[in-house]
């Protein structure tokens, strides 16, 4: 088994960061900016495959809601030829085997793309099902074949409430799968509601700024030749009283830092050890510390490759420098905050709940009113609900 120090030398800390640097933004000085592809980290990939991706990582949304889609039907931008034309290209003709008889995928693909109610939880779902006239009446986006199913079924009420209830015991409401908590800042919002960023940001801001000073500034800021890393263990290390309280602990480490010209891969390396992130998952924690407040990073990334679009002589601009001190920043405030100046800051194996907000037995209940399933065939066969799930898993909102 490999020793801490070698598992150290392994790392290629600057690749790691390189690496994060293709998902920052990449706007150039204001005087020199023309246009930018927010996306450029995805342009090697199919547009859908591309989006789909990064709004994964910003999370984000990929297209417009289905709303502004069926906005656009409605109003006559998209027509009944071209959703034809995309259907065929993109769903099979075949029988479903749910619903109504013969009722095809394609069919079924349409009435959701043109039908879905929007998805919803928690009281304002309670009100919807229990004061408003959601399964009194029978909904005008119902497909003519789901509509006359239903009807003749027995009374809309009557239906539409056993059909409800069909679908609330179908679904567990349990939290989705745990994640492995990376930032100190996320495990402290979950476990105490302390958001750290809101310490760190206003400070590196402002910091940030006067160390890309453009040649503006009637006092710029010291020792800017030895980059951001050294220039911010000078500041954070000079005497005087330090305003702000979470940042007193830094005055030593910053002095210590200094002395022993630590470089700041090896600063990156063993601020994660002490806040209790796994090695293995060193290039996680700093693709989401940049990504917390991207610009910044983004114009270093910038003013490295092409230092000549600034109005002034800049100084050296890595990123590197500005990730091993935004994790100093980062580990000082959640210290602070959890009141745990010393010792492993994230306990280990800590997760993320990733609760949802909306049931999942709305949209359940939704899928199976357009497709016009009826309440007595959920009982008689308990595997269409399931299998309507797994449709909906294969056209969720995002292929639709």
């Amino acid at each position: 088994m490999a020793s801490a120090t070698e598992q150290t030398q392994s790392i290629d800390v600057a690749a790691l960061v390189d690496k994060a640097a293709h998902v920052l933004p990449g706007q150039r000085p204001l005087d020199a900016f023309v246009h930018h592809n927010t996306l450029h980290a995805f342009e090697h990939l199919p547009f859908e495959e591309g989006v789909e991706q990064a709004a994964r990582l910003f999370g984000a949304n990929p297209y417009p809601l289905e709303a502004s889609f069926r906005e656009d039907w409605k109003n006559g931008r998209i027509r009944a030829c071209d959703l034809d034309c995309v259907l065929s290209q993109r769903v099979p003709d075949e029988e479903l085997g749910l619903g109504a008889p013969n009722l095809s995928k394609r069919d079924a693909v349409r009435a959701l793309m043109l039908g879905m109610q929007r998805p919803d939880g928690g009281h304002s779902l309670f009100w919807r099902i229990t004061e408003s006239q959601e399964l009194m009446v029978l909904p005008d986006e119902l497909p003519r074949f789901a509509l006359e199913r239903l009807k003749a079924a027995g009374p809309p009420e009557k239906i539409q409430k056993a059909l409800w209830a069909a679908c609330e015991s179908q679904c567990l409401r349990a939290p989705t799968d745990p994640v492995l908590a990376i930032r100190p800042r996320d495990w402290l919002l979950q476990d105490r509601g302390l958001d750290s960023d809101k310490l760190v940001h206003p400070f590196l801001i402002r910091w940030c700024g006067a160390f890309l000073d453009g040649g503006h500034s009637y006092w710029p800021m010291g020792k800017r030749s030895e980059g951001f890393f050294g220039s911010m263990l000078h500041y954070l290390a000079a005497p005087g009283p330090v305003p702000r309280r979470w940042m007193r602990p830094l005055a030593e480490m910053a002095r210590t830092l200094a002395a022993e010209k630590t470089q700041p891969a090896d600063c990156i390396i063993a601020t994660a050890r002490r806040m209790g992130v796994p090695l293995d998952r060193l290039g996680q924690l700093i693709e989401e510390s940049l990504l917390a407040m991207p610009g910044w990073p983004g114009m270093f990334v910038q003013l490295k490759a092409r230092p000549d679009l600034a109005p002034a002589p800049m100084p050296p601009t890595e990123l590197i420098d500005f990730v091993a001190i935004r994790l100093l920043l980062d580990e000082a405030a959640a210290r602070f905050q959890a009141r745990q100046p010393e010792g492993v800051l994230i306990p280990l194996n800590s997760t993320l709940s990733r609760t949802p907000r909306l049931d999942p037995a709305w949209p359940l209940f939704s899928a199976a009113r357009l497709l016009g399933i009826l309440p007595e065939e959920t009982d008689n066969d308990r595997t269409i609900l399931p299998r309507l799930g797994d449709f909906l898993n294969e056209y969720d909102n995002v292929r639709r």
